[in-house]
């Protein structure tokens, strides 16, 4: 509480000095100077008000009657006044509340000095030490923010920004640093430095896009590992990096000037403090101490030690990339293998070493920045250049090293060439001596490339100081090589014993390869459709017998050959080469056990077509006694023993024999039994149409299926004329449906209780009336109505039920009935054209025709709606006879040319259906379509091909192990063959299929 008392008490303090200053100002004014209102008037626009007030004193006293205009110039000064000392009173709150909000403080001291232009010595005073103190506390605060911001920036790679950061800082101080009195040799240095730095800061910016490109340019030679135009991009970027320590070496030498000048002032100007101008801006020049990221010299630094690191790793990487290179080039499994590489790997050699010597040549740029004491400013790997330069020395060697290792590679070719030449199992059975020749010649040669690489190898490790991956590169060659050369006779001999396992191997593979083909031929693995070979097989199976022993024995020789080479280049050869002879040895006993089952395949096969070739026999002798059932069985037993001897053994002249002559047995029998078959349905559908003629639906109906039946047993597709009689027989039943209660009906004994019962009533209500008892036969009549509505709510259509209904209404009311039948007339003519009251309306139309059959127009209105809902023909017409009679005489015609000709003779058929559809009774178009028929014989197949009853029974079991999609999937396939649409079985397993899915 105290501590805030004393801040009151200097707050009032302070406005009452502020207002005894401001009443004094007018009385201070001394001396008289002519003036008019203008010159006042721009004294004050340049608030000059002291010199204002002192002019309006000197005016009223010399001009008293003009009070009012300089009154009123008063009053505007008075005003400003009063909005100085305001400002003031805020300036002071902010002092007491917001003591460490300096840049508010000194944005209202810029707002007072800008209001008034000689303010009191007080105001002065005060406003001066109430600025030093905000400005420092504000500007340390603004020097860290810039030092951190410009820190960041140079971390985020945005020199540039970082740049206009530092150089922002310059502003610190510096009007204040001019607005003393410092003398020239201080000032005018500084303004120059201060010039070149915008200089330097502009260029900078100015050349960003250069240094970039050029930069970029080189970075992407480098990258690109193409030396020459590396090279050629180096000359621009040195060029640009020029200029660019041209301008860093300007902010370098304006930081040490301002540097010297604080140092020279502080020695001077003992007050100096570092809340200075000169050692603001030597720091913002250079830099702090300890951070080289900030300055405007320590961002140029960074900026060129950020590129030169780049670089000079681009291009340690390119002699890196290159050593890798011929790494590659030189791998192990090619360094002795493809002298033709070798070239490749020299070039690499060499561009190792002109990028490391550009590398040199990079890193000699550092030399372009000056420093204060001699040293490279920019940080700089001093390792880097030596490092080059002995890169340089290990590609010579590696050079060297090529050399004698393309000798040794050459000669080793030699010996590869002359074992690409040569099948070791060829060689092997021949006895060739060639190869073993070539290897020990070799041995002799290699001696002296092996002393060379030596003397490589010892110098090769006295390089340190090279680049690790070449000087990796040049010790594994020249170990390789040695290593080569050194072991060059156990691989020799390594060769020779791999040269007799691979002839082994080959052999026993050789036979290998011959046992699985005939074991593929029994196995049904060697053809792409399964079937098996086992004649073909044994046969194979003979021919290995008979070649193995000799083979065998040349293997057996060639392991006491070995004895003399090292154990560690034979051991796993001959280890190999016991396998293969234990490897014949099986194949002999297995081939053997082949055979004797090949044999007995065959033995049944040959059974199998012997009892299918006696069905075959059986099924002529069944068609030619008429037996058709008989000759179908002995054709599908014939079909199913050929399939067995087929999967037996194969044989496509048995497989093509017997689907040819089953099929054609199979079209002989369709064709015998077909004259029976359309004599037979013929009568059928004679009887059919009697029957329906006569009203007996159901015995036409189950005729035509019997003629149906019939018909299929030889023809799959159906008769048209069976067809559309039993969609007439169809309709006729249809309308019938529901009229007579079947004895086999589980309601049938209560219905026909409540019929009797029903006729009782009726009888007795007939005789009540006879006997004038009307009302007693009233009653009772309408019991009976009552017991044919509990039968009429079951079967609705009942015939029974409903003329007795009719019935009971005619005797109960016969002078409203006549009303009621005309209206039911009228009701059904409407009704009937309505397939949802189609039926309803035709039996109610029978029915009273049953009740009055002589009503007028009733007979005809019946019989019309016969014809239209189908249940009777129509009439047929003169025009429709004569059509009938005369598509007949085409038909006929066309029949007589046709001959046997298939297609002809259906498109007759065609013809001759349409003759029989307009005039059903058209004798000799029936006749005449039977002979048609006749004569293309029965279409339906009952025999398929081998082929397709294989695919047949495969169906039949996928659909049994419950794989409908499978199944279908085959049944797809085999009704591709248009043959297959036509047969039974194949079409009924479909239906089976489909209803599954």
């Amino acid at each position: 509480m105290e501590e805030l008392f004393g801040w009151f008490t200097i707050k009032k303090t302070l406005i009452l000095l502020f207002s005894c200053i401001v009443s004094l100002l007018p009385l201070a004014a001394a001396g008289k100077q002519d003036a008019d209102f203008r010159q006042i008037d721009t004294l004050i626009e340049q608030r000059n008000y002291n010199e204002a007030l002192i002019r309006l004193n000197e005016y009223i006293r010399q001009h008293p009657e003009n009070f009012d205009g300089a009154q009123k110039r008063i009053s505007r000064i008075m005003d400003a006044r009063s909005l100085y000392s305001e400002l003031a009173d805020r300036l002071i709150d902010v002092l007491l509340d917001e003591p460490a909000n300096d840049e508010k403080k000194l944005q209202m001291i810029a707002e007072l000095e800008s209001m008034e232009k000689n303010p009191t010595t007080a105001n002065t005073n005060f406003i001066k030490e109430t600025k030093v103190a905000a400005q420092f506390t504000f500007f340390r605060a603004k020097y860290a923010e810039r030092m951190e911001n410009g820190a960041r920036f140079v971390d985020e790679n945005r020199f540039v920004p970082a740049v206009n950061e530092f150089y922002a800082g310059l502003e610190l101080y510096r009007e204040d640093f001019f607005e003393q009195d410092y003398p020239d040799s201080i000032t005018q240095p500084i303004v120059q430095a201060l010039a070149d730095i915008d200089g330097a800061v502009l260029e900078y910016e100015n050349m960003q896009t250069r240094l970039n490109e050029a930069y970029q340019a080189f970075a992407d030679a480098l990258s690109a590992g193409n030396l020459a135009y590396a090279r050629e991009r180096f000359a621009l970027f040195s060029s640009v990096m020029a200029e660019f320590a041209s301008v860093r070496n300007v902010l370098f030498q304006s930081g040490q000037l301002f540097k010297n000048t604080f140092a020279r002032m502080s020695s001077e100007y003992p007050d100096l403090t570092e809340a200075s101008f000169p050692a603001f801006a030597y720091r913002f020049t250079l830099g702090r101490s300890g951070d080289t990221r900030s300055g405007l010299v320590g961002v140029l630094d960074t900026h060129c030690s950020r590129l030169m690191a780049e670089l000079e790793n681009a291009a340690a990487a390119q002699v890196r990339s290159f050593s890798v290179s011929a790494d590659t080039q030189l791998a192990s499994d090619s360094l002795f293998a493809y002298p033709a590489q070798h070239g490749d790997a020299r070039s690499s050699f060499d561009s190792a070493s002109g990028f490391a010597e550009l590398g040199v040549a990079l890193h000699g740029l550092y030399g372009l920045f000056e420093t204060a004491d001699g040293l490279s400013s920019p940080a700089m790997d001093a390792v880097f250049p030596d490092r080059m330069r002995r890169t340089a020395e290990v590609a010579s060697d590696g050079t060297e090293c090529l050399d004698t290792v393309r000798q040794l590679v050459q000669t080793a070719r030699s010996v590869d060439e002359t074992a690409e030449t040569i099948d070791p199992a060829a060689a092997l059975r021949s006895d060739s001596r060639l190869f073993q020749n070539a290897l020990l010649a070799f041995i002799d040669a290699a001696g002296t490339a092996g002393e060379r690489v030596a003397e490589i190898a010892r110098r090769a490790a006295q390089y340190a100081e090279a680049e690790e991956t070449t000087v990796a590169l040049l010790q594994r060659l020249v170990s390789e090589s040695a290593s080569y050369a050194d072991s060059l006779k156990s691989s020799m001999w390594l060769k020779l014993a791999r040269f007799y396992a691979a002839g082994a191997d080959g052999i026993a593979a050789d036979y290998e390869s011959q046992y699985a083909g005939a074991e593929a031929l029994l196995q049904g693995t060697s053809d792409a459709n399964g079937y098996v070979y086992p004649a073909e097989s044994a046969e194979a199976g003979r021919q290995l017998l008979a070649q193995l022993p000799q083979d065998r024995a040349r293997v057996a020789a060639v392991a006491p050959e070995l004895v003399a080479a090292p154990a560690a280049a034979a051991e796993e050869s001959l280890s190999r080469i016991d396998s293969s002879l234990a490897a014949l040895d099986r194949i002999a006993a297995d081939t053997a056990a082949l055979i004797t089952a090949a044999q007995e395949r065959a033995v049944l096969a040959a059974r199998a077509q012997n009892e299918a070739d006696l069905r075959y026999n059986q099924a002529v002798q069944a068609m030619n006694a008429a037996n058709f059932d008989t000759a179908r069985t002995n054709l599908q037993r014939a079909r199913a023993k050929y399939s067995e001897s087929l999967s037996y053994q194969e044989s496509s002249f048995l497989r093509e024999r017997s689907d040819r002559i089953l099929s054609e047995l199979d079209a002989s029998i369709n064709r015998a039994e077909n004259e029976v078959v359309v004599r037979e349905v013929r009568s059928l559908k004679t009887q059919a149409k009697t029957a329906y003629y006569n009203g007996n639906f159901e015995t036409a109906e189950s005729l035509l299926i019997r003629a149906r039946t019939r018909w299929s047993t030889t023809n799959v597709e159906e008769d048209l004329e069976i067809t559309n009689l039993l969609s007439l027989v169809g309709t006729a039943l249809s309308m019938k449906t529901g009229r007579v209660i079947p004895p086999t009906a589980p309601l049938y004994p209560e219905m026909s209780q409540i019929l009797n019962i029903a006729n009782q009533y009726y009888v007795q209500g007939n005789q009540l009336i006879a006997d004038g008892k009307r009302s007693d036969a009233e009653l009772i009549l309408n019991q009976a109505k009552t017991k044919l509505r509990e039968l009429q709510l079951v079967y609705p259509l009942n015939q029974e039920a409903s003329l007795l209904t009719l019935r009971i209404d005619q005797l109960v009311n016969p002078s409203d009935f006549a009303s009621l039948f005309e209206n039911k007339i009228a009701a059904a003519k409407n009704d009937y054209k309505d397939p949802d009251k189609r039926q309803s309306a035709y039996t109610d139309l029978v029915d009273l025709y049953e009740i009055n059959p002589s009503y007028p127009g009733l007979k005809q209105l019946l019989y019309d709606v016969e014809i239209e809902i189908g249940i009777r023909r129509k009439p047929v017409d003169t025009t429709a006879l004569s059509r009938s009679s005369s598509l007949t005489k085409e038909v006929s015609a066309l029949v007589d040319a046709a001959g046997r000709d298939e297609l002809k003779l259906r498109q007759a058929l065609v013809k001759i259906d349409e003759a029989i559809g307009l005039n059903p009774e058209n004798t000799d178009a029936m006749l005449l379509k039977d002979r048609i028929q006749t004569t293309i014989g029965g279409q339906s197949v009952y025999v398929l091909s081998a082929a397709d009853e294989a695919l047949y029974q495969q169906s039949v079991q996928e659909l049994q192990k419950g794989n409908t999609i499978e199944a279908m999937a085959l049944i797809e396939q085999l009704l591709k063959n248009p043959v297959n649409k036509r047969s039974f079985k194949i079409l009924e397993l479909q239906k089976r299929i489909e209803s599954l899915l």
